[in-house]
C-alpha cells in the first residue's frame, strides 16, 4: 500500500515471485502522508480477506509491517484511536506489528496506535539507512517465520535488536 493523498494499493495478496521491484515511477512523494487511512484500511482488507478464506487457508501468524517516511497529515477516515483499536483486536487474534519510521518520531507514534515501543524503530531515510531498514524486516519476517513470533532481545541507545538465530543478533 502506497499513501500520499490517497491510498494506492499496489499488490493484492500476490505470489513474491510476481512482484516487480519498485521504480521511481512507482513511487513518487505526494507532500503528504495519509498514514492512518493507508494502516486502517490495509487491516480491514486482509482481515476481511482472512475471515473470508477456508480456515486451513489462514495464515498461522500473521507479521504486520508499517514503514513510512512521513508524518500522518492526510487521513479522513481513521484516526489514531480508529486505528489502535483495530491493533487491538488483532494483537488479540496474534497479529504481531513492527513500525519503522523515517522523519518522525517512530516510538511515539506508534505508541499512539497501541504498537508497543519494542517493535518500534527509527530509521534514516537515506540510501544507506532504507538499505539497512529493508534488510532488518527482511530478516525479521525469517526470523519469524522460523520462531513464530518476534523475538526482541533488547534495545541499546534507541536501536532495536532482534534475534535472527541463537548466536546472531541484528541491529539497527
Amino acid at each position: 500500500m502506497m499513501n500520499c493523498e490517497e491510498c494506492e494499493l499496489l499488490h493484492d495478496r500476490i505470489s513474491i515471485k510476481q512482484v516487480v521491484p519498485l521504480c521511481k515511477k512507482d513511487y513518487e512523494a505526494g507532500g503528504t502522508t495519509a498514514l492512518l487511512d493507508a494502516i486502517g484500511i490495509t487491516l480491514q482488507k486482509i482481515r476481511n480477506a482472512q475471515e473470508e478464506s477456508p480456515k486451513e487457508e489462514r495464515p498461522k501468524q500473521v507479521l504486520f509491517v508499517i514503514t513510512t517516511d512521513g508524518l500522518e497529515n492526510a487521513s479522513v477516515e481513521y484516526s489514531y484511536e480508529k486505528v489502535k483499536q483495530l491493533i487491538k483486536r488483532q494483537k488479540e487474534l496474534g497479529w504481531q506489528f513492527i513500525f519503522l519510521g523515517a522523519n518522525i518520531d517512530a516510538i511515539g507514534t506508534a505508541s499512539r496506535m497501541g504498537i508497543d515501543r519494542d517493535y518500534a524503530v527509527d530509521y534514516h531515510a537515506d540510501r544507506v539507512g532504507t538499505e539497512v531498514n529493508f534488510s532488518a524486516v527482511s530478516e525479521t519476517v525469517i526470523q519469524c517465520r522460523m520462531e513464530g513470533k518476534l523475538i526482541i532481545a533488547g534495545r541499546r541507545k534507541s536501536k532495536l535488536i532482534i534475534v535472527i538465530e541463537s548466536n546472531s543478533l541484528f541491529n539497527f
